[in-house]
């Protein structure tokens, strides 16, 4: 059954279409202001089609990691491509094409970027075009003082340090195979390469996600935070299965939108192969949309599965192809689908409440596995309340 969305201006807030992306880092030109309003035009107006190039870029720095994280796809064990860095060619071919209009260039997704040497070329690159870039780390490795100048050297805006716990026994529960004090001895190395190189960046964010095990530990956090010249971020945890304490004070960094997939339409994701997955929560190969690695990035960012993916967000038809998608069960797709229904019927932004939550989301991605398996299978999932036996697991110094 064909049901049209009806894009409309009354759906969208104003003041949020004028407001400028905050993205620290970036110097802010005519060019990208212009194609930042073109993008979020196409967007209210659900075009298939895009003449703008995306506001921010994720690159898969590494996709490899020293940890067993139990709610990460490398964590668990899952392998979709060549374990391999970045190819430095291929990202100054993509910078080259989109450097000019990007507010913002994430240099992680399912891997632990660190573990690539050449973060710091990757991250001169972006600075070199104005564009802000940011790293979120478990820092739980041998780095060393010339490393870290190196980082730091490279104009990095942002770290953030994945810390979920003030003490060992709780951290690592969740950060399998991590030593905090390892973790916590390279963010004093970083302040010690701004303090000798006189830079004010990276800003440094204690990046906390509260779970069960850990929710003691979030005033100590806060306290070895200031101590180390960090901000702190405190959000709640995904978890594999049924949210935890869901009418408690601790909150997801974030819900799905009611505007239209932000990723389909301002934020790309360049996986380790070249492919273009169609967001952040995809893993498997079989799940990209595109592939840049012969072709330029925009004829990628308008390929048949991306159009059709943002056809969605008009009608959620239910055609085979369509169905084939991993954006047509997405709880973005269905929330805005919801979401505008509510307001045909006469009801108003503010009174809008979704169903879905950020958990939702993550449980949908997750158990998506290539083959038919699921996540939830015990072949796959590492329960968190399991993780402690691991402990002996952690990292150890060499």
């Amino acid at each position: 059954m064909l049901r049209l969305l009806r894009p409309n201006f009354a759906l969208y807030d104003v003041r949020e279409f004028f407001r400028r992306p905050p993205y620290p880092g970036t110097n802010v030109t005519l060019r990208r202001l212009l194609n930042l309003y073109l993008v979020r035009f196409q967007r209210m107006r659900a075009h298939e089609k895009l003449l703008g190039y995306p506001l921010m870029l994720t690159i898969e720095a590494a996709n490899v990691c020293n940890l067993s994280c139990p709610g990460c796809f490398t964590g668990v064990g899952d392998v979709s491509r060549t374990k391999a860095h970045f190819p430095l060619p291929l990202y100054e071919r993509i910078m080259d094409e989109l450097g000019d209009y990007l507010f913002q260039v994430e240099l992680h997704n399912w891997g632990e970027p660190l573990l690539n040497k050449n973060i710091p070329d990757l991250i001169q690159i972006a600075t070199d075009k104005g564009v802000g870039t940011t790293i979120s780390t478990n820092f739980s490795f041998p780095f060393g003082e010339e490393r870290a100048e190196a980082l730091v050297a490279s104009g990095l805006t942002t770290l953030g340090v994945s810390l979920d716990g003030a003490s060992q026994e709780t951290y690592v529960q969740y950060r399998v195979k991590g030593n905090l004090d390892k973790a916590l001895e390279n963010v004093r190395g970083i302040n010690q390469a701004k303090h000798k190189l006189g830079s004010s960046t990276p800003r440094l964010i204690w990046e906390f996600h509260v779970f069960e095990h850990n929710v003691g530990d979030i005033e100590r956090a806060k306290e070895m935070a200031r101590d180390l010249n960090m901000d702190i971020d405190v959000s709640k945890g995904w978890v594999v299965g049924e949210e935890w304490d869901p009418d408690g004070p601790y909150k997801f960094f974030q819900a799905p939108w009611v505007d239209g997939c932000e990723f389909l339409w301002q934020r790309a994701v360049v996986q380790i192969d070249a492919g273009v997955a169609p967001c952040c929560g995809t893993f498997f190969r079989e799940d990209d949309f595109a592939t840049v690695e012969n072709e330029s990035f925009k004829s990628a960012w308008n390929s048949q599965k991306f159009q059709l993916a943002r056809r969605m967000f008009t009608a959620r038809d239910g055609s085979p192809e369509a169905k084939a998608l991993v954006c047509y069960e997405c709880p973005e797709t269905i929330t805005r689908e919801e979401y505008v229904t509510h307001m045909a019927s006469g009801g108003a932004r503010h009174d809008f409440r979704g169903h879905f939550t950020s958990n939702d989301g993550f449980n949908y991605f997750f158990s998506r596995k290539a083959g038919g398996g699921k996540a939830t299978d015990p072949a796959h999932v590492i329960p968190l309340e399991a993780t402690a036996s691991r402990a002996s697991d952690s990292y150890e110094s060499s």
